[in-house]
């Protein structure tokens, strides 16, 4: 979820969605869905790469505004290096956008895995277990 975006519309309120993908990687882009006309927006929906992510890999998280005629506004991004998530647990936490207009601090709420080093995680716990219940 995001707050405090900037309005982009007439209204005073936004379309917002966000962009996500794999600095270099332009294949890579996926969008969430469109919430209309709100500032908070709450997508809470996974996106899940499929374009090879490969250490070192940096993220990259645009906020838009959706104009269905005319090009989108930008309202905010943020570029999340490899290191704050290639680990185990991931990152879970918040991104303070970089906004267009400086009047405005969005923020960006975003949990990422990287799902080899979570299934690593659950085969050592799993190891782990077994060699605790043979020691038994």
């Amino acid at each position: 979820h995001a707050d405090g975006l900037p309005p982009a519309d007439a209204n005073g309120k936004s379309d917002p969605f966000c962009s996500v993908q794999l600095v270099g990687k332009p294949f890579s882009r996926s969008s969430t869905t469109i919430k209309a006309r709100t500032l908070d927006p709450v997508w809470n929906e996974t996106l899940t790469d499929k374009h090879r992510y490969e250490v070192g890999d940096a993220i990259s998280f645009k906020v838009w505004d959706y104009d269905k005629a005319g090009g989108n506004d930008l309202l905010g991004e943020y570029v999340l290096e490899g290191p704050h998530f290639h680990k185990p647990g991931g990152f879970d936490g918040e991104l303070n956008l970089q906004c267009p207009d400086p009047k405005y601090a969005p923020v960006l709420s975003v949990k990422i895995l990287v799902r080899e080093l979570e299934e690593a995680a659950q085969v050592s716990a799993s190891e782990a277990t077994e060699a605790e219940e043979a020691e038994a």
